[in-house]
């Protein structure tokens, strides 16, 4: 194209008064400034994006953050705009998750100290709960023994009852056969002395009258015959035998009376002691009733408690695996998120330096 082409092409486009200003020499080094001048700005956007994105490469290294690294390529490829809102976002989004693990750790801690306390109080309501149970199974196991004791007691003395009772039978049939043979021989013997009597006395009238009749003086034995007629020394031994007999016969009854005293006032006590011993197993049979619902009660206790704290357990199984890699982590993840958020602030800063549009 000749140059009258090319001004006839210039005019067409920019105008008559627009190729004068555009063709002025002070023109043309304004235009060289502002073409260089761009061309700088150019050169320093990407040095800032390129310092940048080595920041963030460097950070996501020490922190092992893929979401670093994916921005340090976007820094070299996505626009200003675009950037720095993606920096914005990441950086709210590792404050949040900052402030997310401060609470969990809270409540991580506070559940579990909780759980802690409440085993350690589990634990102790069932070392007291069993304390109980052995107090009371062996208080129950005493009451047991004297209970049986007393029914061994009280059995024996049935026994020596039966015994005094048998005894007393043996007595008092002796008692009975010795009034009786006693009387039967006051009987005797009184029937004895009567028909001596009546013999001697006969004898002796006979005597006077055959005597009387002959009209002859008496002999002189005759006084001692009649001294001692109608056999008086046998009769006398006969009535000492009946005194003898109604002696023995009042003796026999006063032993008689005494070992019925003695039996009545023994059978009396025993069984007023039988009483005792009866009464003192009714006290103890409702107190092992009592017991009994006691140790019922606590043994039901004492499982409830055990598997509350089983319950515990799991539920503290549960928050370990849930927080224990936090808890453990925690300061060294709290340390890494602050350095990739002051690294994203850094590269924010360098970023923005670098936008001079």
């Amino acid at each position: 194209m000749g140059g009258q082409e090319k001004d006839s092409t210039r005019r067409a486009f920019c105008g008559v008064g627009s190729y004068q200003i555009l063709a002025n020499d002070d023109a043309k080094d304004l235009f060289k400034s502002t073409l260089g001048f761009t061309q700088k700005s150019e050169m320093v956007n990407r040095r800032g994006r390129s310092r940048a994105a080595a920041l963030l490469r460097r950070a996501a290294v020490s922190s092992k953050s893929r979401n670093l690294s994916e921005l340090a390529v976007r820094m070299r490829l996505d626009s200003f705009k675009e950037v720095k809102a993606s920096i914005d976002k990441m950086a709210g989004a590792l404050k949040d998750q900052q402030a997310d693990e401060r609470k969990q750790k809270d409540f991580c801690n506070e559940e579990l100290n909780m759980n802690a306390r409440q085993t350690d109080a589990k634990n102790d309501l069932k070392d007291d709960l069993n304390t109980k149970i052995n107090d009371l199974g062996s208080a129950i196991g005493t009451l047991n023994e004297e209970i049986e004791a007393l029914k061994a007691e009280i059995a024996d003395m049935q026994v020596e009852i039966k015994k005094a009772s048998q005894a007393r039978q043996a007595e008092n049939h002796e008692y009975q056969m010795t009034i009786a043979d006693q009387v039967a021989t006051q009987n005797i013997l009184m029937k004895a002395i009567d028909r001596l009597k009546q013999f001697y006395a006969k004898k002796l009238f006979l005597m006077q009258r055959t005597m009387e009749s002959e009209s002859q003086a008496p002999p002189e034995d005759f006084k001692a015959y009649k001294k001692n007629s109608g056999g008086a020394g046998v009769i006398a031994m006969l009535e000492g035998i009946v005194a003898d007999a109604k002696d023995m016969v009042e003796k026999a009854r006063a032993a008689e009376n005494e070992a019925t005293a003695a039996y009545e006032a023994f059978v009396r006590d025993t069984n007023g002691s039988i009483e005792t011993k009866a009464n003192s197993i009714t006290n103890k049979l409702e107190e092992r009733a009592k017991m009994d619902a006691q140790s019922t009660h606590a043994n039901a206790d004492a499982r409830h408690t055990q598997e509350d704290i089983e319950a515990l357990g799991r539920y503290a199984a549960g928050v370990h695996g849930d927080c224990d890699f936090l808890l453990k982590n925690f300061d060294e993840r709290q340390a890494s998120r602050a350095e990739e958020i002051d690294a994203l602030g850094q590269a924010k800063a360098i970023f923005s330096g670098a936008d001079l549009r």
